[in-house]
């Protein structure tokens, strides 16, 4: 369940980056997300998660955009480690497909955290690079691809929300 999105909550998705100064407000001094909520039910239920969301028809510069969330990432684990348990990359196209498998290590956190002067700016500052807190990213990480089908057969519609919406009410009025 997605509670913010961005640009209409762009308050609770923005953050300063570790080059910034203190009490900065200028935007090239922050970065922010597409999406952060609450996710429902498992062993999930009640986790916070932050998103970006990447519709792309083919790779294109995901490579490049994924190196640059995960440096994002890192700079929330060091600004605010308990804020997020899941960094979460939706696309609609496979990338980096002969790097797949690590994509989601410590090793590639790392590489891509110091990778660029872009991503030492948003995330490391003039501060050295943290093992425990490139662990902590790659242990929370998920990237999800989706495809137009999914979408369109897995989301509800008319009559199914507000059948869901009456199930949900119901069910808050009986507790």
């Amino acid at each position: 369940m997605v509670h913010w999105n961005n640009p209409g909550h762009i308050g609770k998705l923005q953050f300063p980056k570790a080059s910034a100064s203190a009490g900065s407000t200028s935007q090239g001094d922050h970065f922010s997300f597409d999406l952060a909520g609450t996710l429902l039910g498992g062993d999930v239920n009640g986790n916070m998660f932050v998103a970006e969301v990447k519709n792309y028809s083919s790779a294109g510069d995901q490579g490049s955009e994924y190196r640059l969330f995960l440096a994002k990432c890192y700079r929330i684990e060091t600004y605010s480690p308990a804020m997020y348990e899941h960094y979460v990359w939706l696309t609609w196209a496979p990338f980096l497909v002969s790097s797949w498998k690590e994509l989601i290590t410590p090793e590639f956190v790392a590489a891509a955290v110091e990778g660029s002067d872009e991503s030492q700016s948003i995330a490391l500052g003039s501060s050295n690079l943290s093992e425990e807190s490139v662990e902590k990213v790659a242990s929370k990480l998920m990237i999800v691809v989706l495809s137009e089908r999914q979408v369109e057969f897995l989301s509800l519609h008319g009559d199914e929300l507000l059948n869901v919406k009456q199930a949900l009410l119901e069910i808050r009025d009986g507790l």
